[in-house]
């Protein structure tokens, strides 16, 4: 148990900058704030723009995507995989009352669900 709160400990805290820019400039981008819509009047902040470019085309500016960022990130994604499914296990390890963690992981699927389907 002890090597899997370690590696759950070094993966997060390797990729918690990264996992924290990605959640940032998704949010911004979900609300639209990374692009003007034709005839409005908002016009983008050049840093919110940036932002999106390195996390939908993994480059700053015009040019060519950074292959080495990419595989960054699918490490990173890797390792977030890795990190939630040591998380849940330690829960379920740690916890007294399973239903709990049952309850919250079961939540985590139905939330999400639910706002989607909601118009």
């Amino acid at each position: 148990m002890k090597q899997i709160r370690q590696l759950h400990l070094y993966l997060g805290t390797l990729f918690a900058p990264l996992i924290i820019f990605f959640a940032f400039s998704g949010a911004l981008q979900t609300f639209g704030f990374h692009e003007g819509k034709k005839g409005g009047s908002y016009a983008p902040p050049a840093w919110i723009v940036a932002m999106a470019q390195i996390h939908k085309n993994q480059r700053i500016g015009p040019g060519k995507s950074s292959l080495a960022l990419k595989w960054f990130i699918a490490f990173m994604a890797a390792g977030l995989i890795t990190t939630s499914i040591l998380g849940i296990y330690m829960a379920f390890k740690f916890n007294r009352d399973p239903r709990i963690v049952c309850t919250l992981i079961a939540l985590g699927i139905i939330i999400p669900v639910a706002a989607l389907l909601l118009r």
